[in-house]
């Protein structure tokens, strides 16, 4: 019996595994944060500090975690992709946890449908420190629910909130606040459970504040992660954004989840203050979902809304199981045997795409490998890697002459990672992530350097910079107008004093 159900464990693991990790490598090949949140994991374990020698504009935890996987796994993307799928594995499993709790009972049958719901969720997403905030606040309402008795539960729940706040600040600290209030709020929690709950949330957090001294990157970390998002401008409304989202992803499904999101946030709001036979398990979850609502500002896109759809998940859960659970029992078998054959399914096809793919069988897109560094292993269109052949040529053209080259791009990341270089704040070319006086200090930088030149695609900045973008205007502006336009590398046009 035993054996069975380690085995059968061990199916499910490794197909929504295999899906989740050939399906980020072969559809996330043009997503930057993608690069980004690699690249900046990437440089911690090469031994760079966060803030001092990594443009990093948020609290490191999730970098932290991740550079230790890449440490032993190895400095690449296609490791990066593997430790990704784990997390999200690892964030769906915590979520029927709750769904179980909640219902106060197990059904096979709707833990499955839940489990493949939720990866595809986490298949049209990516993983990083907004999702792992959040699963930390899951993780919270999962305590909560389960250790109700515990005397040692309010100083995990203090760690888990401070953990929440160590992997990104804006929401870590409503994760913080929400927690500390809790006792406050619900009549049969014990306001003596204050003082645990902040003794659980001083350890972690005196632990990086020792790490800040003992690193001396105190203030490049108030400089990067608060200061600096002054410069973080958005000045655009919801409306204005929830329009631009439409225009970048599938208008249906963004209009679904925020329909689905805004729906049962709003009836869970109205039966918890008007409904006295309203469960207090469903109070737990719907006061700390509360806290994920902060991951949509400042940008409202599908990206932001994933971790809000996914903590509420439990409630939208318990409409679904009223259906489910009356369903006669060979009936919820059939619905158990169609799910876990289109799951064997589904994991094989990506992983079939990637085959062919890295085989040259297919006229779009190509696998990057050999001597891209960090790269091989990812997919990509066939005209970015041409671009990317053409940029890594020219860098090693100039450097042959002694010329160092700056890409004013936010693409640059893409470059210096399939070429093993990094450039502070150039590879993450966007207004907000340069720290204090962020574009001011670049414009300074650039006037020291000496033999360098500028790559500059002055057709996409001026089309794109009219919507709603984060491009570094100051330092755009102050090439432009103070340097000669030399030569031209497609789509770049190459500027030096």
């Amino acid at each position: 019996m035993i054996k069975n159900k380690i085995f059968k464990n061990t199916l499910i693991f490794s197909c929504f595994f295999l899906f989740l990790l050939f399906s980020q490598l072969i559809f996330q090949g043009k997503n930057l944060d993608n690069y980004w949140n690699f690249d900046n994991s990437m440089q911690i374990s090469n031994g760079l500090l966060p803030y001092r020698d990594i443009s990093i504009i948020t609290t490191p935890l999730f970098h932290f975690i991740v550079s230790v996987f890449l440490s032993i796994f190895g400095k690449n993307i296609v490791a990066f992709a593997a430790i990704c799928s784990i997390f999200k594995i690892a964030h769906a499993v915590l979520i029927v946890k709750i769904i179980e709790l909640l219902m106060n009972k197990k059904d096979k049958v709707n833990n499955f449908l839940m489990y493949t719901i939720l990866i595809f969720l986490f298949y049209v997403s990516y993983y990083e420190y907004n999702l792992l905030a959040v699963f930390f606040i899951s993780c919270i309402t999962y305590v909560e629910l389960k250790f109700k008795e515990s005397k040692n539960k309010n100083i995990i729940i203090g760690f888990l909130a401070a953990l929440s706040f160590l992997t990104k600040h804006s929401i870590g600290a409503f994760a913080l606040l929400f927690t500390f209030i809790k006792p406050l709020l619900f009549k049969k929690d014990n306001k003596k459970n204050i003082l645990y709950r902040s003794l659980g949330m001083f350890i972690p957090l005196f632990i990086f504040l020792l790490y800040l001294l003992f690193t001396d990157t105190l203030n490049d970390f108030l400089s990067y992660c608060l200061f600096g998002l002054q410069e973080f401008k958005n000045e655009i409304s919801v409306f204005e954004s929830i329009s631009i989202s439409l225009e970048r992803y599938i208008p249906f499904f963004f209009i679904f989840l925020l329909f689905i999101t805004i729906y049962v946030t709003i009836k869970e709001l109205y039966k918890a203050f008007k409904d006295k036979k309203y469960k207090d398990n469903r109070k737990v979850v719907l006061f700390y979902y509360l806290v994920s609502i902060a991951c949509m500002y400042p940008i409202r896109d599908l990206h932001h809304l994933m971790p809000v759809v996914i903590t509420i998940f439990p409630l939208c859960s318990l409409y679904s199981f009223k259906r489910i659970k009356n369903k006669p029992l060979y009936i919820k078998k059939n619905i158990m045997c169609v799910i876990v054959f289109g799951l064997i399914i589904s994991s094989l096809v990506p992983l079939n795409m990637y085959i062919k793919i890295y085989h040259g069988d297919n006229p779009y897109l190509v696998v990057l490998k050999d001597d891209y560094y960090a790269l091989n292993g990812m997919i990509v269109q066939r005209n970015n890697k041409s671009f990317i052949d053409n940029i890594k040529s020219f860098e090693e053209k100039m450097a042959k002459n002694g010329i160092e080259t700056i890409i004013l791009d936010s693409e640059s990341v893409v470059i210096h990672l399939s070429n093993g270089k990094y450039y502070k704040d150039y590879d993450l070319f966007m207004r907000g992530n340069f720290g204090q006086y962020g574009e001011q200090k670049m414009i300074d930088d650039i006037k020291s350097r000496k033999n360098t030149v500028y790559l500059l695609n002055k057709e996409k900045y001026l089309e794109e910079n009219k919507r709603y973008t984060q491009y570094p205007d100051k330092v755009i502006n102050y090439v432009m107008n103070n340097m000669k336009e030399d030569d031209e590398i497609y789509p770049y046009s190459v500027y030096k004093k």
